[in-house]
């Protein structure tokens, strides 16, 4: 298992710690990290920011604006600018069961005596003190022992010549060992680090086995009910239970160059309707009160019409949308989530393979989408170009059939259904949406109440 970190406590949830650390320090505060990466702290009039950080793990995103504002409790002899001239980088690198933490101080200050020292506590122990007078960069490298998982770091800035003026803070850091919420598999299922599927997640799929009980009167908090096999149940509308299993998704893209990547569904999941709640003229979406929506923000002809009132098939108004990002998201665990990267999902014309017209909406911004006609003939995605293609089939869950989706019981894609793609087809009656079935994309109607959904994401890899 690799060593990785994680930040915690949302980066801004810092805890101030008064401690002595020498002669003339005053309380400073102490930052508890779990983190991989380089990350580079800057010290500069009184307060601790991030002004470089990549984490492993990639959770640093934006964090130079999360810690700014973070006073730091120094004394100051009024002479010097103690605070204004040093960075101190912290680069974090993985072998095996060790982990090396590079140390470099930079001096950009033009006062000459000013010094900087770093020291690294493991335990009791102390590994490396680094001293930096200016101008310089000076690395050191502290290798960690088996069996230890803390490092404090006390940072110093003083005044040479009035040792009694210091500026000091800890960060204290915390190593774990960092267990993806992924297993990455071949096509056979058997663990590949390069393989091109991935088990993530869970949710109900089969039909409880016979002889298994579910102890119906006690739900956990997913909602689920617990076997006497240990396994976990759900009720379908069918009034039978199935078994919450790990989901099975396909790679379909991780060439980003940023160590995320885009994957599918190997299976329908549930019954969802594309929008079940329309007007009496089959033009418009509703509420479930029946007042047709509007969507004042969007401009006319993205997906509303001159009064800006929501076509029926405007995906980011969609029932199909919602349950996707609400109850099908919320099936993830906390840690699960934290590895679904929100994405700017393409709801342009192009994505519907130029067959939505004026029914296109603006992009939207989801932890959960559906895949769109343009996707299912990408041929990077290994889809082919055409139709007949086994990849844009996809079979359908016991769960799923049992809570209304429709399966192909004979022919070449027995198994197989229905599942709605995100784009809107420009048809006369304004209420047509586009699926796949059977290798290839048709429409249908957005209130078909016996397709599925085939959730897509970005995933940390």
């Amino acid at each position: 298992m690799t060593l990785k970190t994680k930040l915690i406590s949302a980066i801004v949830a810092f805890v101030m710690v008064a401690s002595l650390m020498m002669v003339g320090i005053l309380a400073s505060p102490t930052i508890t990290m779990q983190m991989g990466g380089n990350v580079s702290f800057t010290a500069t009039d009184l307060q601790v920011t991030i002004s470089d950080g990549v984490l492993a793990n990639g959770k640093l995103e934006d964090s130079a604006n999360k810690m700014q504002g973070v006073k730091i409790d120094a004394y100051n002899d009024g002479a010097t600018e103690l605070a204004t001239w040093t960075n101190l980088n912290l680069s974090f690198n993985e072998s095996g069961e060790d982990m090396t933490i590079t140390f470099t101080i930079t001096n950009n200050s033009t006062v000459d005596d000013v010094q900087a020292t770093v020291t690294v506590n493991q335990g009791t122990a102390v590994n490396a003190t680094v001293s930096v007078t200016t101008p310089t960069t000076s690395p050191t490298i502290i290798s960690k022992n088996n069996g230890s998982q803390q490092f404090v770091v006390t940072f110093h800035v003083n005044d040479r010549n009035n040792p009694a003026s210091i500026t000091g803070f800890e960060i204290d850091i915390d190593l774990e060992k960092y267990v993806p919420p992924y297993e990455r598999v071949d096509a056979e299922g058997n663990p590949d680090e390069n393989g091109d599927y991935l088990y993530f997640g869970y949710y109900p799929q089969s039909l409880i086995a016979e002889g298994v009980e579910v102890d119906t009167g006690t739900q956990d908090s997913r909602g689920y009910y617990l076997g006497n096999d240990g396994e976990y149940y759900a009720q379908a509308e069918d009034g039978n239970y199935y078994k919450v299993e790990r989901l099975r998704w396909r790679i379909l893209d991780d060439t980003y160059g940023d160590g995320t990547a885009l994957i599918v569904c190997d299976v329908i999941v549930d019954q969802v309707a594309y929008q079940s709640n329309i007007d009496s003229s089959e033009t418009y979406a509703t509420d479930e009160g029946g007042t047709i929506l509007i969507d004042n923000e969007a401009i006319v002809g993205e997906g509303v019409d001159s009064n800006h009132q929501v076509y029926a098939n405007n995906y980011k108004h969609s029932e199909l949308r919602a349950w996707l990002n609400n109850e099908f998201y919320n099936s993830f665990s906390e840690n699960e989530k934290s590895s679904i990267v929100q994405t700017v999902v393409d709801n342009s014309l192009a994505s519907t393979g130029g067959n939505g017209g004026r029914y296109v909406c603006e992009n939207t911004n989801d932890y959960v989408f559906a895949l769109s006609h343009a996707d299912i003939y990408n041929t990077e995605y290994g889809f082919t170009s055409g139709d007949g293609d086994p990849k844009k089939a996809f079979m359908v869950t016991d769960y799923a059939e049992a809570n209304g989706a429709y399966v192909y019981s004979s022919g070449s894609y027995i198994g197989t259904g229905y599942s709605w793609l995100r784009s809107p087809r420009d048809e006369p009656n304004r209420r047509y949406a586009c699926v796949v079935r059977s290798g290839y994309a048709g429409r249908n109607l957005v209130d078909y109440d016996t397709y599925g959904a085939v959730p897509a994401l970005q995933i940390r890899l």
